[in-house]
């Protein structure tokens, strides 16, 4: 089970190192608030949550992503449960909400400030 983290922008060739960059942050930033959300009973689900990018890889995640492509998640059987609950089970959602904390929180203004400083070191701006 995973998210993606994608770069939708139309974004010139001088810019693609400085958005790689910046996903690899985001991933961090989505991988660090998903493991304190995670529900813990013997810490296996929290410590085999990681991220991979084209630049940067943080656990077991098998994907293999593409450009400007980032994946958080956890290569656990039982994730998907924890995460969208079933019959039996309500849900204990770990990494949506970790996803939805960067877009719409504080952290956002990370990514933010690290895709202008990617943006503004391109030979004619933007």
């Amino acid at each position: 089970m995973s998210v993606s983290i994608k770069q939708t922008l139309d974004v010139k060739k001088g810019t693609v190192d400085g958005v790689e960059k910046s996903i690899v942050q985001a991933c961090r930033l989505v991988a660090s608030q998903a493991r304190a959300l995670t529900p813990v009973d013997t810490g296996n689900l929290r410590s085999s949550i990681g991220y991979t990018t084209v630049l940067e890889k943080d656990g077991e995640l098998t994907t293999t992503p593409k450009k400007m492509v980032g994946y958080v998640g956890t290569p656990v059987s039982y994730g998907i449960y924890q995460e969208f609950g079933t019959r039996r089970m309500a849900p204990q959602p770990f990494l949506r909400p970790a996803a939805g904390a960067l877009a719409a929180g504080s952290e956002n203004a990370t990514v933010k400030k690290i895709m202008f400083n990617a943006m503004k070191t391109y030979e004619g701006g933007f």
